[in-house]
């Protein structure tokens, strides 16, 4: 029991403010955010995806300027583990259309 308690504090106490620079998605799965990666260029095909995978509800949508809470991903650094306290389990999300807003504060 004190093992999940002592994680739980390091999952809480990680987490920081991001701030999303440009229009972006967060998905359950790193496969479904590679596969959108692949086709982001192509806007189209890009938004006819993301669409059907929101309607599947496997992604959403993050708007330019949108605050979230996040870490990074513990299995793929380039990526951002996004709202897993207000919308458990969390999305992951690209890192690079993020920037970090502040650090947490180191009081207990």
């Amino acid at each position: 029991m004190a093992k999940h308690a002592l994680l739980a504090t390091v999952l809480v106490t990680s987490q920081v403010l991001y701030v999303a620079n440009t229009t972006t998605f967060g998905c359950s799965s790193i496969e479904e955010i590679a596969k959108l990666q692949l086709i982001r260029t192509a806007k189209k095909a890009f938004q006819a995806e993301l669409f059907e995978q929101i309607f599947e509800g496997q992604c959403v949508e993050i708007p330019k300027g949108k605050l979230v809470e996040g870490s990074i991903e513990p299995g793929d650094s380039s990526m951002l583990l996004v709202d897993r306290r207000i919308e458990p389990p969390g999305f992951v999300a690209p890192l690079h259309d993020f920037h970090k807003l502040k650090e947490p504060s180191g009081g207990k």
